[in-house]
């Protein structure tokens, strides 16, 4: 018999448990470390399409306004008889009851958004599951065979005093005349819904909403910097939701017939930044 099937093998070196702890604490310190700066990346990445959609927007509100002698749609929808009235609330439905409304509802109808740019009208950092554009894609087809769908958009539009009233299915009452986009001058056309939280960008002291103005520029504005007219936007509406009752209304828009005038509201202040 060979003897060198009596050696035995020297076995490996194995790492001590002290060791295999000490590595699985450097993983996590790793860990901690590269996990909030690549979070804070994809939120960059978000943001940045957010603004890019925004000025997208933008370029389709001119194009609309060169063949609409100016004008735009503005303003807030309303559901007569159940909800008839004036609400801010009322001002991010693309489409309501098988018809347009007032968040760029007349843009999608005149063949601005085809099938790979409807999600041009959601945020893809979009906290808020109701205007998620995965809730609404399936509809944007049926809206344009005459079916009986609602949409909803990320992007609110500005809620001026002008109510798109929907009377049923397909029927609706246009406000006119709509506001002229060159005499909006430097206010906020469109915004990230700023009148409900979570807003989109950040958290606490660091939350934002981005805007579309006018002059087609597109900027993010701190929530923090409306948030005493935020809250007595909430205040006001008690028992009510916020922007179904007038008291409520006017501290979101003060434009010229609102009767806070010159008050310091959400929307003038969205238009200063």
């Amino acid at each position: 018999m060979s003897p060198y099937l009596h050696r035995r093998r020297r076995a490996a070196p194995a790492f001590s448990l002290v060791e295999l702890l000490v590595v699985i604490g450097i993983i996590a310190v790793l860990m901690g470390l590269l996990l909030p700066a690549t979070m804070s990346a994809r939120r960059a990445a978000k943001a940045t399409r957010c603004l890019s959609n925004l000025r997208q927007l933008g370029m389709m509100y001119r194009m609309y306004a060169q063949e609409h002698d100016d004008q735009i749609p503005l303003g807030t929808s309303a559901l007569p008889p159940l909800y008839p009235d004036y609400y801010t609330a009322w001002n991010n439905f693309l489409w309501l009851r098988g018809a347009p409304s007032s968040a760029s509802g007349p843009l999608f109808a005149a063949g601005m958004f085809g099938p790979k740019a409807r999600e041009v009208l959601y945020c893809p950092s979009e906290a808020k599951e109701s205007v998620d554009f995965a809730n609404f894609e399936h509809l944007f087809d049926a809206a344009l065979a005459g079916k009986d769908v609602t949409i909803r958009t990320s992007y609110a539009a500005r809620p001026v005093r002008l109510i798109w009233s929907h009377h049923g299915v397909g029927v609706v009452e246009y406000p006119w005349p709509l506001p002229r986009l060159p005499k909006m001058k430097n206010k906020a056309l469109l915004a990230e819904y700023p009148q409900a939280a979570p807003f989109n960008h950040g958290s606490k002291d660091a939350a934002k909403v981005h805007a579309l103005y006018a002059d087609n520029s597109v900027r993010g504005v701190p929530a923090k910097a409306f948030a005493e007219p935020y809250e007595r936007y909430y205040a006001r509406a008690i028992p009510h939701p916020p922007g179904m009752v007038m008291p409520s209304n006017v501290e979101a828009v003060n434009d010229a017939d609102d009767p806070l005038g010159d008050a310091i509201t959400i929307w003038r202040i969205i238009d200063t930044y």
